[in-house]
């Protein structure tokens, strides 16, 4: 049934648009993975990669060679034989090639001390279609980490538009109370004014919170392949994403994300391609021996003749080509040198980055603890300051100190939730794990 959706999603996404539906963040990974362009290319690449790999084993095996050439002449060629006492013109002559002739040729060749360059170069070719692969994967795991830290801004942003507006809710009743006050002479026209700034400001940090959202939708709706103003589409709320992380070894989990991690495994493979494409350059300053057999039909031709068959051992060795072939080696051990070179790069990349999510991790859980005692606290102070305001023990400058302290409060602890789900998230592809 899931693939059945994935497959109205992609094909007819106008009927289901129309019908409208409800799309989960990991809806939203699988079908962007199955068809962002950026992925689709890369996997037409990998396939590529295992084309050549193709291609190079097949260089391995016996090549044939069919060659057939036709040729027209301007005249027959005819050798005269003199005949000693004949009269002049009268010697018989013999046709040694006709105006028309045809030669057929069909040749085999095996190499022999080539299949070790050839060997090398097969190898080569496969490390590299497995690093394509490892790429794929690359790109895929980007992609999901990116899509789910996308989908948190924008329940995020969400987040902050209702809070935004609770608070501006809030500041209406206030400004109704303290109307009601400067009708009765215990307040001022000033702070009236104060609270509807306030009230204002609040409004502003809605309207921003809407924008981001918006953006943040769009963007998630691009990357399925939507137009990003549909207005159709519902997106579910990322519980899962949202829940407490359970705790990790960093140092355990770093040493697993080595293996883990398709950078890791991209960069192994590309090592061991350039290693193997070195040793086929030097295998290519060696004699090329290869075993060869043919076989000949002329027509047209007297002195040649007419079916004719060989084999034979062929060697080939340029021995002067001013160094071009050993040049060709050092640059290609070179080049294997910087790709071992890249290898210990992104280990310590890797876990460089376990050892940084892990800490950004255990800092926002930490930051939800706090927050929460915070919003509790706040939320006190709001409510007795508002009481005393009614009393006339409290002025205005209060009220909407401990109004903005309040609303301060549940964005840190709202921004402080979505944060540690991104971290958590951003830690998950550190490690390598979906």
């Amino acid at each position: 049934m899931r693939r059945a959706f994935l497959i109205v999603a992609l094909l007819a996404p106008s009927t289901a648009m129309a019908e409208g539906r409800k799309m989960t963040v990991d809806d939203v990974v699988r079908i962007a993975v199955a068809s962002h362009p950026r992925l689709a290319a890369a996997r037409s690449r990998a396939e590529g990669a295992h084309r050549m790999q193709t291609s190079a084993g097949a260089r391995m095996l016996p090549s044939i060679v069919v060659t057939e050439e036709y040729q027209h002449w301007d005249s027959p060629f005819a050798i005269a034989f003199a005949v000693p006492g004949a009269p002049p013109g009268s010697s018989p002559a013999i046709t040694a090639r006709d105006q028309n002739t045809n030669t057929l040729a069909v040749a085999a060749s095996q190499p022999i001390v080539g299949l070790f360059r050839r060997a090398e170069d097969y190898k080569s070719e496969a490390r590299s279609a497995e690093a394509a692969d490892a790429q794929v994967r690359t790109a895929e795991a980007a992609t999901r980490e990116a899509i789910e830290v996308e989908y948190l801004r924008m329940f995020q942003a969400g987040a902050m538009e209702q809070i935004a507006q609770s608070s501006e809710s809030e500041l209406g009743e206030q400004i109704a109370v303290t109307a009601a006050q400067v009708k009765a002479g215990t307040l001022n026209d000033v702070d009236l004014l104060r609270v509807k700034v306030a009230q204002a400001n609040a409004r502003q940090q809605a309207i921003m919170a809407h924008v981001d959202l918006t953006a943040s939708r769009a963007a998630l709706l691009s990357v399925i392949d939507v137009p990003p103003n549909d207005a159709s589409i519902e997106f579910v709320e990322p519980t899962s994403l949202l829940g407490a992380p359970a705790p990790i070894n960093a140092d355990r989990e770093g040493d697993a994300a080595l293996t883990a991690r398709p950078e890791m495994a991209q960069a192994r493979l590309a090592a061991d391609a350039a290693d193997h494409r070195a040793r086929a350059r030097l295998y290519g300053l060696f004699p090329e021996v290869s075993v060869e057999g043919a076989y000949t039909r002329i027509d047209g031709q007297a002195f040649a003749p007419k079916n004719a068959a060989f084999v034979g051992v062929k060697a080939e060795w340029p021995i002067w080509e001013w160094g071009a072939s050993f040049r060709a080696g050092q640059a290609a051990a070179a080049l294997a040198d910087a790709a071992r070179a890249d290898v210990e790069t992104q280990r310590r990349q890797v876990l460089l980055e376990v050892t940084t999510r892990e800490s950004q991790l255990e800092a926002r859980s930490s930051a939800i603890g706090l927050a929460e005692q915070t919003i509790a606290s706040a939320a006190e102070a709001y409510r007795v300051t508002d009481a005393r305001l009614r009393a006339g023990a409290a002025t205005v400058t209060d009220l909407l100190d401990a109004q903005a302290a309040l609303a301060q409060a549940r964005l840190n602890l709202t921004r402080a939730i979505y944060e540690r789900a991104v971290a958590r998230v951003q830690l998950q592809r550190a490690l390598g794990k979906d």
